[in-house]
């Protein structure tokens, strides 16, 4: 019987692939580990090393030659395929990276698809499902197909499919892999507050060290066998102090400078091009010392032209002018927007500050627009400040033909627009 403190816990475990054939191959051998309750534990490794083979066996996905799986109480080792299942709609949510939705139902069905096998009728598992995707900001995205939305949407819908029957345990394989920084560090955020706030046990696969400020505990790897344990003494003394020290209550230089780095960073991949990417961090380090007022204006635009060779980025008075106006732009457009209480942007007209923010759009657009565009693209910012529309459905507005409507514009330029909005937006 396993300890009263651990919800997982493997003994001797060993697994065959391809049993009693000529290519016969011991991928996990005799291992032996457990994860406590509430615990958040990586397992790392290189590719090969069996990772993801244990993870799915303890999963109950793959059956073991030896050993026991206990999850939460109960030894599904020795269970049948219906028992398996039983413990999966109880006990267990996996994450795949993949994702596995079912590309020909819609985002909601898939989130309630476990409800849907237990029987829960639509008037009580739809309005949960509608709850964990508005949760996890795809609210608006319910009645789309998987392959309509992003590769991190998709992810963030296979997490509230695994939620969706409220189960202790989340098991994760590479949940990030397929993913870009930015939809990787959502989910990693949404991972950590299920663990730290909603006491979720997480077992999670990855070859990413970058990925261990996460943990309590890692679990290392190779050829099939634990090879070692380290604690992670940072993370375990936040969860000591209690979730609310983890829960982003950082102070406000924190937060502003946390803004900084984004608005910076969305600068250096809105202006720099391919070859000059490995000039990202000096660049981003100047945007942000001028925000910070480390540095003048004049010191701001001699940085940027001075040549590489002497420790400047090296960009034309052109383009050192464009980049000084539109932050000069942005950091007006975002103190009109920071005088607004949440509450107020939720339900204010803002008819300044849209107009406002029109006219940065248009700053350099040279297409001249009529009485009925100009009206929808206030339309499409109001709504899109107020959040009653996400990225694509802003995007959709402006594309949108002008007798429909929308503002009748190319998807280059909705694209535009709807990129130098977020900059007005990183900064509030």
């Amino acid at each position: 019987m396993i300890s009263d403190e651990n919800i997982i816990e493997v003994k001797n475990l060993s697994v065959v692939y391809d049993l009693g054939k000529a290519n016969e191959t011991l991928a996990i051998k005799d291992v032996s580990l457990h994860v406590k309750k509430h615990e958040f534990v990586i397992l790392f490794g290189p590719s090969g090393c069996g990772k993801s083979t244990l993870l799915y066996t303890i999963a109950g996905l793959l059956s073991p030659i030896a050993g026991e799986i206990w999850i939460n109480g109960k030894d599904i080792a020795k269970m049948n395929a219906n028992q398996i299942a039983h413990i999966h709609r109880i006990d267990l949510g996996i994450v795949f990276q993949q994702y596995n939705l079912v590309p020909t139902i819609s985002v909601l069905d898939n989130v309630v698809l476990p409800q849907t096998w237990r029987g829960v009728p639509k008037k009580i598992r739809y309005p949960i499902g509608r709850k964990l995707l508005k949760k996890f900001g795809l609210e608006g995205q319910e009645n789309k197909y998987p392959q309509e939305m992003s590769g991190g949407q998709q992810q963030r819908a296979s997490i509230a499919r695994a939620l969706v029957n409220d189960a202790p345990i989340i098991i994760a394989d590479e949940p990030t892999g397929n993913l870009d920084s930015k939809a990787t560090k959502v989910v990693l955020d949404i991972l950590d507050d299920l663990n730290l706030v909603e006491k979720k046990t997480i077992l999670m696969v990855t070859h990413d060290a970058s990925m261990f400020e996460h943990a309590d505990r890692i679990i290392f790897l190779k050829d099939g066998r634990v090879v070692k344990e380290e604690l992670n003494p940072e993370r375990i003394g936040r969860r000591e102090k209690g979730a609310d020290v983890v829960s982003h209550k950082e102070t406000q230089d924190e937060i502003l400078r946390k803004k900084y780095r984004a608005f910076a960073n969305s600068l250096s991949e809105y202006f720099l091009n391919l070859n000059e990417l490995r000039m990202k961090d000096e660049f981003e380090k100047i945007i942000i010392d001028r925000l910070e007022k480390k540095i003048s204006k004049p010191a701001f635009e001699e940085l940027f032209k001075k040549p590489m060779r002497d420790g400047g980025i090296g960009l034309s008075d052109e383009r050192v002018k464009e980049i000084e106006k539109r932050i000069s732009v942005i950091l007006y457009e975002t103190e009109l927007l920071r005088k607004k209480s949440d509450d107020e942007l939720e339900h204010s007209k803002l008819s300044l500050e849209i107009g406002e923010l029109r006219r940065y759009l248009l700053d350099d657009f040279d297409k001249k627009l009529s009485f009925g565009q100009i009206k929808a693209l206030d339309e499409a910012i109001s709504s899109y400040i107020h959040k009653a529309i996400d990225d694509e459905q802003f995007k959709r507005l402006i594309t949108l033909p002008e007798i429909q409507g929308g503002v009748g514009l190319s998807f280059a330029d909705a694209y535009t627009f709807l990129s130098k909005l977020k900059l007005v937006l990183d900064l509030r």
